[in-house]
């Protein structure tokens, strides 16, 4: 799968889940999938959300990890003050954040990747 593969996969994966409890995700790159699944478990983490994606190449799904680590923290980040101050239900949170951050989100990763067309 290709970068725009796996982060469409992750997406579809997350909003398919009916959850905010955000201590459940963990969204990380291995080369041994069964051992990583078998250790989270035999650490007493919760394997209930575990999906396996296939990459094309090792840049796809560090490319795809960092998309959401960098947009996901400013996400949450904008989440927790929604419910917070504006004391909006986490749903509604959730849904207020995401109409606020999607402009700046798409923009930096507009131009980050007209950034890189000169390389």
């Amino acid at each position: 799968m290709d970068k725009k593969s796996i982060t469409q996969a992750i997406v579809n994966r997350v909003e398919s889940s009916k959850t905010v409890d955000y201590s459940a995700w963990t969204i990380g790159l291995t080369h041994d999938p069964a051992n990583r699944k078998q250790q989270h478990e035999s650490e007493g983490k919760s394997t209930k959300y575990w999906e396996q994606w296939i990459a094309d190449s090792m840049s796809d799904p560090q490319d795809s990890e960092s998309y959401f680590i960098n947009n996901g923290i400013v996400l949450l980040d904008r989440i927790k003050i929604e419910i917070e101050e504006f004391k909006k239900p986490e749903s509604e949170a959730i849904i207020a954040a995401a109409k606020q951050r999607f402009r700046p989100i798409l923009l930096t990763t507009a131009t980050t990747s007209l950034g890189l067309i000169p390389l």
